[in-house]
């Protein structure tokens, strides 16, 4: 029903008025011919519909976009932190042995203070005042030049 109606709602009131009130053709015309105001009105009239189709299209939710999103990492992002992870191993081969050891002991296995101290045959106090040093050293490291 919704179909049949469409070409009414398309149109509207003043163009079917308009369609009514003209003078009748002879037959002997064909509908390829121009200026066949019968042919001209019906082509008028599926494009109106085929507009009104186009215009129709499903509609989803926004949380239903949400899902479609890629999941994959974002390729720059993924450059930017290669880039950093490899100027942290540069930066690392380069820092003092003690430095390095006392680093990854603490942030790579998690280790605390005292039990660093007690590894490396020194106190806790001295390990802070080591890791401090070590964190100024590598970050100076990092930020000098870049990778070649």
């Amino acid at each position: 029903a919704l179909e049949r109606a469409a070409p009414l709602a398309a149109i509207g009131r003043p163009g079917i008025r308009r369609f009514q009130s003209r003078r009748p053709e002879p037959r002997t015309r064909r509908r390829s011919q121009p200026g066949n105001a019968e042919a001209w009105f019906r082509r008028i009239l599926v494009n109106l519909c085929l507009d009104r189709r186009r215009a129709m299209r499903p509609v989803q939710p926004l949380d239903a976009a949400a899902e479609l999103a890629d999941t994959r990492p974002d390729p720059e992002a993924a450059a930017i932190r290669a880039d950093g992870q490899a100027r942290l191993e540069v930066a690392m081969a380069r820092l003092n042995p003690r430095q390095r050891l006392a680093l990854s002991l603490f942030h790579g296995e998690g280790q605390s203070m005292a039990e660093i101290g007690a590894q490396m045959d020194t106190t806790a106090k001295a390990v802070e005042g080591l890791l401090g040093r070590a964190r100024n050293e590598l970050r100076t490291l990092m930020n000098e030049s870049p990778i070649s």
